[in-house]
Order: C-alpha cells, then structure tokens, then sequence
C-alpha cells in the first residue's frame, strides 16, 4: 500500500493505492511550510491518517519545501514518526505539478492556486524556474494576486457600483472594514484568495474580466519571458482551472500554448506512482 498527499495552502488531497490497485481518496485541511507548522499539521489530521499509518511507501508533496530546511526536516521527522516505514519521499509542489501533467515527459509546468510559480521539467526534475518570491513580491497571476489587484479596483472606483454592492454585502462589512479585514488577517494571502470565488461570478462584466486579463497577462510575462522552445505551458490549481477560457485567450494572445489545466495534481499523481509500482 501507497499513500499520496498533495498539500497546498487551503487543502491537502490524498489517494491511497492497495496490492489491488484499489483508490481510496480523502482530504484533509492544507499546508505551507512557508507559513505553517509541520507538527500542527500532522497533529490535526492524525486522525485522517490513522488507518494508512502501516503504508509500505509515503509521497507527500507541499509547497514551500527545500531539501535540507529547518521545516523540510522538521516534517520529515513528523512523518517519520507517524508511519511504520522509512520508504518515504517529500517533495514540493513544483516535482508534483510536473510528475502529474508530464509524467516522465519534458514539459513547462505551472501552478495557479493560492500561489503561483511555473518551471522547465526534463521528465526527472526542474531545471529552470523564475523565483515566485511570495504573495507579497510576485505570485503574479495566482488566487492572491488576483484577490488583491480586485481589491486595489475596488477602492479605486474601477469597479461597477452594483459588483462593489455585491462585495460589501456578501462579506457583511463597510469598505473600511473590508480594508481592516484585509490587514489584520493572520494568513492574508489566503484571505486575498478567497477573493476568487466572487470573481470568478462577476468575471463576464468587463471591468473585472479586463482586470483578470491583465493579472494573467502580468504572470506570463514575469514568468514565461525566457521561454525559448515550442512546448506548451501545463497548470494545475484551482485558479487555472476555474478561469481556464481567460488564462488560454491570454496565451494565444502573447503566442503561448496553453496545454493541460487540472484543478489540481493529485489525479495525475496516483497515476504516476501506480504505474511506477
């Protein structure tokens, strides 16, 4: 038995594979070891875990992970400590983005998410990549950049009047609130995030299409602007998938092949490990 994780900011999805090739799937709350504790982590989803605790092998994959980190190492030992077998492999989000849309192909690969970050993979591991620097430096074209550069048209008069009605009233503050909200929240770039949802609703009025548009347009060029072959672009996340038609009319506009989208990597996954049993 294999047991799967794919962590990302909000949640963690995972596949379970038996002898038989059986699937067991489940999901459990998300990390970031830029933001979070690996020991908080396991232990509020030790439950979750409890019955696969005896798998012969573990991949987990989390972005904001490095090799050799104080937090790599530190849930390298917390799930050391959880599971019965040594056989397990951490990884990042990139190598999980890349083994699930290229399996053991070449490819560019991408995440849009809470985050975003995009890579040249040579069907083993990254070779190439534009440092993502956070959602306070970069994340051009994620969920929370996406959230703020709506927020910035929000209280710059660039939005329709019945969007920013809608706004207030769907999070049940004034506009100063909102502001506050903003700034006093203990992980606000999953609060800029969850932005997404309502953008996602209003993404056919103009103003707010041309906004995504351009936050699109922005991740191609700070991230895709030493592309130098023909492969296309794959993305996973939740953002790629749910403003797909815009995030492709951006690619075929700047010359860009924009190939597969996924929700998010786990699919791909189970298949790349089952079929490495």
């Amino acid at each position: 038995m294999i047991i799967i994780g794919d962590a990302g900011g909000t949640s963690t999805y995972w596949r379970v594979i038996d002898a038989d090739q059986k699937i067991d799937q489940f999901q459990t709350r998300g990390l970031n070891l830029m933001h979070h504790d690996p020991l908080d982590f396991l232990a509020s989803i030790s439950s979750s875990l409890e019955p696969y605790y005896h798998s012969a092998k573990v991949f987990f994959y989390v972005a904001g992970y490095f090799l050799g980190s104080q937090r790599g190492n530190d849930l390298m030992r917390a799930f050391q400590n959880h599971f019965l077998t040594q056989d397990i492999e951490i990884n990042n989000d990139l190598i999980a983005a890349a083994r699930s849309l290229c399996g053991h192909q070449r490819g560019w690969v991408g995440i849009l998410g809470t985050g975003a970050n995009v890579a040249y993979y040579d069907g083993k591991s990254i070779k190439e990549q534009v440092p993502p620097l956070g959602y306070l430096l970069g994340d051009e074209g994620s969920g929370a950049d996406l959230g703020k550069n709506f927020i910035i048209h929000f209280f710059r008069g660039e939005l329709h009047q019945d969007i920013k009605d809608d706004l207030l009233l769907r999070y049940s503050v004034t506009s100063q609130e909102l502001l506050s909200c903003i700034y006093e929240q203990e992980d606000p770039k999953r609060f800029l995030s969850s932005f997404s949802s309502f953008i996602a609703e209003h993404k056919n009025n103009p103003s707010v299409y041309q906004m995504i548009y351009d936050t699109f347009s922005t991740h191609f060029e700070v991230f895709l602007r030493h592309k130098l072959d023909n492969l296309p672009v794959h993305y996973t996340g939740s953002v790629a998938y749910h403003f797909s038609d815009i995030l492709r009319q951006v690619g075929v506009d700047k010359g860009i092949s924009v190939g597969q989208i996924t929700q998010n990597p786990i699919a791909g996954l189970a298949l790349f490990h089952q079929n490495s049993l």
